[in-house]
C-alpha cells in the first residue's frame, strides 16, 4: 500500500505506529467509544470479545489536508 499501511491478507490491512504511551492507555483509547472518537476515529463497540468494532472515520474533522 505505502508507508501508512500494508495488505497482509485479502481482508486484512495492518498499521504499525509508536505512539509514546503505555499499550494499557491505547488500548483503553481503542475499545472507549468516547475516548476514540476525540483521539482517532468515532464509532462503536462491542461488550464482549469477538464482537465488532466499527471505526467510523471522518477525515474532515481530523485534518485539513486529506489523506492520499
Amino acid at each position: 500500500m505505502s508507508e501508512y499501511g500494508r495488505q497482509t491478507g485479502h481482508d486484512t490491512i495492518e498499521f504499525e505506529r509508536r505512539l509514546g504511551r503505555a499499550r494499557e492507555v491505547v488500548w483503553d483509547y481503542l475499545v472507549d467509544p468516547d475516548r476514540r472518537s476525540r483521539w482517532f476515529c468515532g464509532g462503536s463497540t462491542g461488550e464482549r470479545a469477538g464482537e465488532d468494532i466499527v471505526l467510523d472515520f471522518d477525515h474532515r474533522r481530523l485534518s485539513e489536508i486529506a489523506p492520499p
